[in-house]
């Protein structure tokens, strides 16, 4: 019995994958879809830049006091994640794709749109 309903999952499972794969002819256009490995992951942050002062001074001319800074560099700070830029391999060319979400695993579904160029 649980080899049966192993065998109906595995049949099922393959059939979808075929299906999945048939090439949609639609014009000089055909869509499939594939799989492609997932090659590198960068986090890109969302940064903000900030002003820096060092060695003020306070001085004070007719009775009016201000701060002097002899140092003023800006800095940037890495505020929190944006996105993602995620390297994909297929049929030997690497891409990338910005992504909101970190993929999970070594390979992503991709569908692919093939259009003879001219």
């Amino acid at each position: 019995m649980k080899e049966e309903y192993i065998m109906k999952k595995l049949c099922l499972g393959f059939l979808a994958l075929t299906i999945a794969t048939a090439v949609l002819a639609g014009g000089n256009t055909a869509q499939y879809v594939t799989y492609a490995k997932i090659v590198d992951i960068e986090k890109v942050y969302r940064t903000s830049k900030v002003k820096r002062y060092s060695d003020c001074r306070e001085v004070t001319n007719d009775s009016v006091t201000s701060t002097l800074c002899d140092n003023i560099e800006w800095k940037t700070i890495n505020q929190a994640i944006d996105h993602y830029r995620v390297t994909y391999e297929l049929y030997g060319k690497t891409f990338s794709i910005k992504e909101k979400t970190r993929p999970i695993g070594t390979e992503r579904r991709m569908r692919v749109t093939a259009t003879p160029y001219r």
